[in-house]
This record gives C-alpha cells, sequence and structure tokens, in this order.
C-alpha cells in the first residue's frame, strides 16, 4: 500500500468526529458499520472510538487506531476490546462516512 493512501485514510480518520456514522472495509474481507462515540489525536497518532451501529455502548467498544511513527502515517487499525484489553482484529483498507 502506499504512503499516499494510507496519509488519506488517516486524514479520514482523523476528521471523524462524534456523532458521525462510518462504514468500514477490513483487510480479511469484513464490513462494519459503527457510531463515532470520541475522537482523540496526539503525537502518537488519532484513535477514534467506536460502537457498532444498533448495539448498546456498554456491550461492545471498538477503535480506530492510526499510529504516526518518524512523521509518517500507518495503516489504520480496527481494534477490538477483548477481556478487557485492546487488540488488533484488523487492517483498514476503505473507509467512508455513512452520514452526518
Amino acid at each position: 500500500m502506499s504512503d499516499a493512501a494510507m496519509a488519506a485514510r488517516a486524514r479520514v480518520v482523523g476528521r471523524l468526529r462524534p456523532g458521525d456514522c462510518v462504514r468500514g472495509r477490513l483487510a480479511g474481507g469484513g464490513v462494519f458499520d459503527a457510531d463515532v462515540v470520541g475522537a482523540e489525536r496526539d503525537a502518537a497518532g488519532v484513535r477514534v472510538a467506536l460502537v457498532p451501529t444498533g448495539v448498546s455502548p456498554a456491550s461492545t467498544r471498538w477503535r480506530l487506531y492510526v499510529p504516526r511513527t518518524r512523521g509518517a502515517w500507518r495503516s489504520p487499525r480496527f481494534e477490538r476490546r477483548l477481556d478487557g484489553a485492546w487488540t488488533t482484529h484488523d487492517t483498514v483498507v476503505e473507509l467512508r462516512r455513512r452520514c452526518r
């Protein structure tokens, strides 16, 4: 994957705000729909908290994490909270806003 493609996806993730809805496609072929419930950005990257569309926020948590290493954006990662810890599930290959 090119650096330009990774940077473009990082920009999409960086612009997400609570209340946005997103649809993403994962490298493994899975597709997810989610509502954005939080977003933060710092020198290490961008993190966006997600809740699957139509599911209680208390039961399932996901997040997108886009690490930034030595000034370069890396590929966005889709992570799930399992047993109290965040684990990387797959790489995000496509991401778009569904609604605002």
